[in-house]
Parts: structure tokens; sequence; C-alpha cells
């Protein structure tokens, strides 16, 4: 199926709410090659050599100085919020990523997608306030060659969710 993603910035009124669905749409079904993600420049991590950028234009993000990235996600369930750039997996036995997050409302989802941007590798979801320390690992015999770092709206309710991403780290 091909979807073709209506620019949500001359939309207003019905044809916006459209474009809101279109956006949803392409962002929680399987991406194909030919379907790749509209991204927009958002935050570096130098020392790990990652830049995510926002999935869709109303996510709001932020960076403090001791590289917290406080996160504020658009109201659409399962959308894709945050999308690292193409991280290289030279032995898939042996990447890692840990990460802790403090969840303060709704739910995030965190995982790997596939190269071509069509399935999750791995992917956890966390519906419950707190802080949340966890282990994102390959799959025992994966062939992924790279993937990338998503974070997702987990809010099933079709809220917005906010959270504070306080540590990655990236073991490859």
């Amino acid at each position: 199926m091909k979807i073709k993603i209506i620019s949500l910035s001359f939309m207003i009124g019905v044809a916006g709410s459209v474009a809101m669905a279109a956006n949803s749409l392409q962002q929680t079904t399987p991406k194909t090659p030919s379907q790749k993600i509209n991204v927009t420049p958002a935050i570096t991590l130098k020392d790990l050599g990652l830049t995510f950028t926002r999935a869709v234009s109303d996510t709001q993000v932020t960076q403090e100085k001791d590289n917290v990235i406080n996160v504020t996600t658009n109201a659409h369930p399962s959308a894709y919020q945050l999308m690292s750039n193409p991280i290289s997996v030279s032995k898939p036995n042996i990447f890692k990523i840990t990460y802790e997050i403090n969840l303060t409302k709704g739910g995030f989802g965190v995982g790997l997608l596939s190269a071509d941007q069509s399935k999750w590798v791995v992917h956890q979801s966390y519906n419950t306030p707190g802080t949340v320390k966890g282990t994102i690992e390959l799959p025992k015999g994966s062939k992924e060659k790279t993937v990338y770092l998503v974070f997702d709206n987990n809010e099933p309710k079709g809220r917005r969710s906010t959270f504070e991403i306080k540590k990655i780290t990236l073991s490859k």
C-alpha cells in the first residue's frame, strides 16, 4: 500500500484533520524503502555519535546542558517521535543499548527499527510513570547491519506523553 504524506503546514480545518490522519497512518504502518520518514533536525549526542531527529513536526524536544533530552510527544498513538541517524552494527552478538528514561505522563516505546524501516527488530513499551532503566539487544542470530533507535508515543488513548531521556549508552 502506498501512502502519500500531505504537508501539514498548509492544511487547516477538515483538510488538516485528513493530513494528521495520513501522518498517523504513515507512522504506524510498516515502512518500505519508498516510504521513508520525513525528518527534521533536533538533537545531537556527540559523545555517542548519534543525532536524533523529530519524526513528526509537532513533537516538542529540548536538550539540557547535561544531555538530558525532554520529549513531549504528539497525540497520535504509536507514532514515531524521535529517530536516530543510522547506526552501524558490526558485531550483532554484542550490540546493546542501555537507557534511563523518566516517564512523567502517558507512555513511550523504544526500539530498533530495521535499515529499510519496514519492521521493528526489537521494541519495548512502558506506561507506568517513573524512572525506567532498560536494555535493548539485537535478537540472537540477527543479520541486521544497520538499525535506527526510535522512540514512539505509547499512549493508546491519543494523548501526548512526556518523558526525559536521561542516559543512553551504546555498546557495539
